[in-house]
């Protein structure tokens, strides 16, 4: 409960800062909004001319596109302070953390939310939604229940590669250069099919950078689509399973890097 007490008054805090500058609050939310839209726009272009990507229609595509965006705007409202690491260890600032009775980790993930994260987990269920329609989805309460854990999931395994990254801040010090490197994996392969790469990409994103349990593997399930899963079918129902273990392994990893800090000096 004091945790929960904790992050409650930062996140208010956080809340009143933003609003604080309201057009900029606002600016963020639209050019996520926005920037969404294009990428949606892209995909409607390119399959409005091929007509499917290996026997997908737009509107599974867009179902996928949308799935991972619910995932993605969760991500960026829970975890993309992490991103700050690499600062608070250079100048310092990581000592603080350290010195409160609270985990280090937890502080930096309660410390401040970014409001583009509005405008992407807004666009995402309205996404969802829409493309749920299109496909005549019907929802019933326990595929609703599946599809928070899948969400929840998802949001737990990019936000363990986007740690992973940030995390080795503890060694080398301009870490979030090599984050748009890793974090390009997801934003631009989970918006497809993985049945559209070679083997090798396949393999990449289902064992190395599992960005296809975020949105490919699920969506087969919910479309019926299991049966060209490239290796079991088993993989359509375990992403849950999958963000909580790659979550935990992060967190052993964070563990290792904060043990080797050792501080600025000063």
């Amino acid at each position: 409960m004091y945790w929960l007490s904790v992050m409650k008054c930062l996140l208010i805090a956080n809340g009143k800062t933003c609003m604080e500058y309201k057009v900029n609050f606002i600016v963020y939310i639209f050019s996520a909004i926005s920037s969404n839209l294009i990428i949606l726009l892209f995909i409607w272009s390119v399959l409005s001319r091929f007509q499917s990507l290996q026997q997908w229609s737009f509107q599974e595509v867009f179902f996928l596109f949308s799935l991972r965006l619910v995932a993605h705007g969760l991500r960026v409202m829970c975890f993309s302070n992490v991103q700050r690491l690499s600062f608070y260890v250079r100048q310092g600032d990581f000592d603080r953390f350290l010195l409160r009775p609270l985990n280090p980790l937890f502080q930096i993930l309660i410390w401040y939310y970014h409001p583009a994260s509005i405008g992407d987990l807004g666009t995402g269920i309205v996404c969802l939604i829409s493309a749920s329609n299109l496909l005549d989805i019907h929802w019933t309460l326990l595929s609703l229940g599946y599809l928070l854990l899948i969400v929840i999931g998802g949001c737990l395994i990019e936000a363990s590669l986007f740690i992973i990254v940030h995390v080795l801040a503890f060694w080398i010090t301009d870490a979030q250069r090599i984050a748009p490197i890793v974090m390009m994996f997801n934003d631009y392969f989970s918006l497809y099919p993985l049945t559209i790469y070679n083997t090798f990409i396949k393999i990449l994103l289902t064992f190395i950078i599992p960005v296809g349990f975020i949105s490919y593997y699920p969506a087969t399930a919910f479309l019926s689509r299991t049966n060209e899963i490239p290796f079991t079918p088993m993989f359509a129902y375990i992403t849950p399973l999958v963000g909580l273990s790659l979550f935990t392994l992060t967190c052993m990893f964070w563990q290792v890097g904060q043990n080797h800090y050792q501080g600025t000096g000063s």
